[in-house]
C-alpha cells in the first residue's frame, strides 16, 4: 500500500492541520480569527490558491515548480473533475478500520514523512495487519515515488524480492 490510509476522518484531521499550518504561517503567526481554524467547514474559506500551491509542495510533491515528472502531468491532464465528483463525498468518510486484522497478504505499508497521511497511520496499520511491514521515505511526500525515488523504490524491490 503505498501512500494510502485506513481512514479519511483521520488522514482529514491530520490533513486540515497541516493546512492550519500554512495559513498561520502565511498570515506571519498573526493568529487566525477565534475558531476559524476548527472544522474543516470553517477552514475551507481560507484554504486559498497560496495555500493550496504550498500545501501541494510541502506535502504532495517536493520538487521544484517545472519539475514534475511527466506521468504526473499527463496524469492531471486526463483527470475529469466532473466524472469525479459524485466520489468526494464517500473519499471524506470510508473507514476501513475494522478490516485491517482481515488482510492476511504480505503487504509493505509504504509511506513518506512529509505525507499527509501520517506516519502514526502507518505505524496502526502494521500494528493491526499480521503480515505487514512499514517503510517510511524520509524525504517524500504524498507522490515519494517521484520526490523521494531514492528511497522508495529500493524499499519496494526489497520487500518483492524477499516475498517472491
Amino acid at each position: 500500500m503505498s501512500n494510502m490510509g485506513y481512514s479519511a476522518p483521520i488522514y482529514n484531521k491530520y490533513r486540515f492541520g497541516l493546512y492550519a499550518d500554512i495559513i498561520r504561517q502565511q498570515r506571519h503567526g498573526r493568529p487566525a480569527a477565534p475558531d476559524s481554524l476548527q472544522g474543516d467547514s470553517k477552514m475551507m474559506p481560507l484554504i486559498t490558491k497560496p495555500v493550496q500551491d504550498e500545501f501541494f509542495h510541502q506535502h504532495m510533491l517536493r520538487l521544484p515548480q517545472g519539475q514534475e515528472p511527466g506521468p504526473y502531468a499527463r496524469n492531471l491532464a486526463h483527470i475529469n473533475k466532473a466524472d469525479r465528483a459524485p466520489i468526494f463525498p464517500f473519499m471524506a468518510t470510508w473507514d476501513f478500520t475494522a478490516r485491517l486484522t482481515t488482510i492476511r497478504t504480505p503487504t509493505l505499508l509504504l509511506g513518506a514523512q512529509y505525507d499527509f497521511i501520517p506516519p502514526s497511520a502507518y505505524a496502526y496499520m502494521h500494528q493491526q495487519m499480521p503480515h505487514s511491514q512499514v517503510y517510511i521515505c524520509p524525504n517524500g511526500s504524498h507522490f515519494a515515488m517521484w520526490d523521494d525515488p531514492q528511497h522508495y523504490f529500493p524499499a519496494l524491490l526489497k520487500f518483492l524480492k524477499e516475498k517472491r
